[in-house]
């Protein structure tokens, strides 16, 4: 096989999951060879991607191989804050080692493949390392799988990315009061209409049900939420136009969101949860939901 001798296309790719091989690859297919990035050596289809690099690929026509070459940029895991799998513990799979303390439990997940986190509705959560780097601006991503075993705001909260009593700060995710997904942010003045924004979409969640749910907050007026891999339509609410974090970290399963009633805590299953400082596109989203 010759070495490959011209480059005629450049394209940059962020890999969207935690492993990816090159046949992964969105370009990648059967009528195609890949090679190495450095010695330019003929590489298998099956190879993983382990890190970030130039790789080149040559379309192929029964026993002969094009001349004009695509050089793939592949950035990997590009902004992932952490990543944790709710096998049997809170580890960060990202290179950042932002390991969660879980005080729950875990059991069979969706369709007994692999554990999952388990909460109980009462006292059970999950709390993320004090880091600033777990406070970005914007934008930022959030992908998981979840099950609900109680519809009731008060077990249905998922994650806060800053847990403070009494008022709306960093970024949430929970049900309505009709049962519908939303993701918010606060400005820390409060627990009102005027202290958050949110994004409610109009399907309702069914108990007892795995979703897999990936958000993307791109900027404070656009916001976006993909149940099962699909884009869903949603109205906003409240008047809130900043941001605002705490020194306090962030917590999956739990969120004070009234001066009136104690912290809400979720009950049911969550399982597959990352975090991400960038915008995940839709290709993005349905990876990591078939991952």
């Amino acid at each position: 096989m010759p070495a490959p001798n011209g480059v005629t296309q450049y394209e940059v790719i962020n890999i969207g999951h935690i492993k990816t091989y090159l046949k992964d690859l969105e370009i990648s297919g059967s009528n195609v060879i890949w090679f190495e990035q450095s010695q330019l050596s003929l590489l298998d289809s099956m190879s993983e991607i382990a890190s970030s690099g130039d790789y080149y690929l040559a379309s192929i026509d029964g026993n002969c191989r094009s001349l004009d070459l695509t050089k793939v940029s592949v950035a990997v895991n590009s902004n992932l804050l952490l990543f944790y799998d709710m096998n049997d513990n809170c580890q960060d799979l990202s290179s950042n080692v932002f390991d969660g303390v879980f005080n729950g439990s875990y059991a069979p997940g969706i369709d007994g493949l692999g554990n999952a986190a388990t909460f109980n509705g009462v006292d059970q959560y999950i709390e993320f390392p004090n880091d600033l780097a777990l406070k970005p601006d914007f934008p930022m991503s959030f992908s998981y799988w979840i099950k609900f075993d109680d519809l009731n705001v008060n077990n249905a909260v998922v994650f806060t990315t800053d847990y403070v009593e009494n008022s709306h700060t960093g970024v949430w995710m929970t049900l309505s009061s009709v049962g519908e997904l939303s993701v918010n942010i606060g400005n820390g003045t409060g627990t009102t209409s005027v202290s958050r924004k949110t994004f409610i979409v109009n399907t309702p969640i069914n108990i007892n049900t795995w979703y897999h749910v990936g958000a993307v907050l791109e900027s404070i007026d656009s916001f976006k939420i993909y149940m099962n891999g699909i884009l869903q339509d949603g109205n906003y609410a409240g008047s809130a136009s900043s941001l605002v974090y705490t020194e306090f970290p962030g917590s999956i399963g739990r969120k004070d969101g009234s001066t009136l009633a104690d912290p809400y805590y979720f009950k049911g299953q969550l399982d597959d949860f990352s975090y991400w400082g960038r915008v995940l596109s839709e290709t993005e989203i349905n990876k990591l939901m078939g991952n």
